[in-house]
């Protein structure tokens, strides 16, 4: 039996177990590298199994239509390798892959003169080099009686260790909320009274079902050395605060032990309770609170209300001030005089806003804005039966609305551009950057000094320079990634679905435009850097 058939037939046997419905090109290619009739065959052979390639290639080596494919020396990589004999003589390589689990071999052809390997070689490598388990014996004697040289064969081959399966956390609640208007899917109008409630829980509700890792299946290496399987890794999800961990069976349960708002922050579900009150006047006083406030009714003039969680008002807002660390939501409506004042550091979501102060750091969702000072540093969306913007003033990055102005040419201010502070903070925080870069590096050329006592202080001052610079890298990172955030979720620029009225007067970072004319559907807008208006 030729070489050739010798090497398709070893290949043919350890390719019985791959499981595979077609060759790809690429894997052709490779197969029949440095064939004349490669381009012709790639038809032929791409509807085949591997192990029917083989069979097909046994069959026409007699009438050479296919040659053999051989690996060249390039394509032999082992992670750990050794070499027995030495050329001229045939020598054979010997790599163990990294768990010891596969051992291969790779015989190299005799030079000039040189002697073929002894049949008895292949057998005393593997008993010099310890292998006892998954010796394929028909390769040993196959390669021992007709070696086929520049190949990589697998001459013995032990059970790889199975990995267990990761925990898995399965929640019973949305957890990321957003305050949004549900929007009617015919007529496309908001409706303000349809926003997303604090997602609450029972005592003893089940908050996340948490799925235990499993533990991994052993194997053998080659060396008949048992090789431990990993075992998955646990969900990362623990309780909080107001909450339990129950053990159920093949499942852990984490069990609210109050009643409150759920929150999934840093891996762990806790309730945050929720104060809850009717009105907030005369009856409530003041309310200030660590968590979320539910308001059922109104809040009244002259009252203040605070939270560090979301500020809820079902009823309408008067002339108060409400401040919260998340979002405001006022399904009411807000109906000031002039003195209220609404500042979140998320989003205000209400129906409607009249002669008011308001103020958020992400977006602002109403209805319609008459009479108001309104800022965002994201953007404003005015949305759904009326959509317009009368008098007053709207600051933000991007401004949605069908209407600005009105009939009766009230003078209305619109104001588009990124925050003033952070901008400014940005540009503070790099030119004390540049300036600290050039006292490193003035500290860097007083270490070379010779003088012992100037060279301590120099290293001293070096130091603390470099950890000026890092503070102040840090700080610059954390402010453009605000900066690319707000530019992420809106895009510059003013767009008015329906009409432009006169008397409006639109601030576009530093150029002033005083509309004087009835304009309809039009958009204000940067376009290659400069601020177009296009209707």
């Amino acid at each position: 039996m030729s070489e050739q058939q010798s090497l398709l037939e070893c290949m043919l046997q350890e390719a019985s177990n791959i499981q595979r419905v077609e060759l790809s090109h690429d894997e052709i290619k490779a197969l029949l590298a440095k064939t004349p009739e490669v381009e012709i065959d790639l038809e032929k052979y791409e509807k085949l199994t591997l192990k029917e390639f083989f069979n097909l290639a046994l069959r026409e080596i007699e009438s050479k239509k296919v040659p053999v494919v051989q690996e060249s020396k390039n394509d032999f990589e082992a992670k750990r390798n050794m070499v027995f004999g030495a050329p001229p003589d045939s020598t054979v390589k010997v790599d163990f892959d990294e768990n010891n689990v596969r051992m291969g071999i790779y015989i190299t052809q005799p030079k000039i003169r040189g002697k073929k390997i002894p049949h008895e070689m292949i057998s005393n490598i593997l008993e010099e080099c310890g292998v006892t388990y998954g010796i394929k014996e028909a390769y040993v004697k196959r390669l021992s009686r007709a070696p086929v040289y520049n190949t990589h064969f697998i001459i013995a081959e032990g059970i790889p260790a199975i990995a267990g399966e990761d925990g898995k956390a399965e929640f019973q609640f949305n957890v990321e909320q957003k305050w949004m208007p549900k929007v009617d899917p015919t007529t496309g109008i908001a409706d303000y009274k349809e926003l997303t409630h604090v997602e609450q829980a029972k005592e003893n509700d089940i908050l996340c079902r948490i799925t235990k890792p499993t533990s991994g299946k052993d194997g053998i290496d080659v060396f008949g050395k048992v090789i431990q399987g990993k075992a998955g890794v646990k969900a990362r999800v623990d309780a909080g605060k107001d909450t339990k961990i129950v053990e159920e069976g093949e499942e852990t349960l984490i069990v609210a032990c109050s009643e409150g708002e759920i929150q999934f922050k840093n891996n762990k579900v806790s309730i945050n309770k929720v104060m809850v009150v009717n009105d907030v006047d005369g009856t409530t006083g003041n309310l200030n609170f660590i968590g979320s406030i539910y308001v059922k009714g109104n809040v009244h003039s002259g009252f203040k209300v605070k939270a560090s969680g979301n500020i809820i008002v079902d009823g309408v807002v008067e002339d108060a001030k409400l401040s919260s660390s998340s979002d405001i939501v006022v399904r009411g409506g807000i109906k000031g005089s002039g003195l209220s004042e609404i500042e979140a550091r998320g989003e205000v979501s209400a129906l409607f806003i009249e002669h008011a102060n308001v103020f958020a750091k992400k977006n602002i969702y109403a209805d319609y804005v008459l009479n108001s000072n309104i800022e965002s540093e994201q953007k404003i969306k005015l949305s759904g039966k009326y959509g317009f913007i009368i008098g007053g003033k709207a600051k933000a990055v991007e401004i949605l609305a069908a209407e600005v102005g009105n009939a009766a040419y009230n003078l209305t201010k619109l104001e588009v551009n990124y925050p003033k502070d952070l901008v400014k903070d940005i540009t503070d925080a790099k030119r004390e950057w540049r300036e600290c870069q050039k006292v490193v590096e003035e500290q860097e050329r007083k270490t070379k000094s010779k003088d012992l006592e100037k060279l301590e202080e120099a290293k001293v001052s070096l130091f603390q320079a470099r950890m000026a610079e890092k503070r102040l890298e840090t700080k610059l990172i954390q402010l453009e990634g605000r900066l690319a955030e707000i530019k992420k979720s809106a895009t510059i620029g003013i767009y008015i679905e329906k009409q432009l009225y006169p008397n409006v007067t639109i601030l576009m970072e530093n150029r002033n435009y005083h509309n004087k004319e009835l304009k309809q559907k039009c958009s204000v807008r940067k376009i290659e850097g400069k601020w177009k208006i296009k209707y």
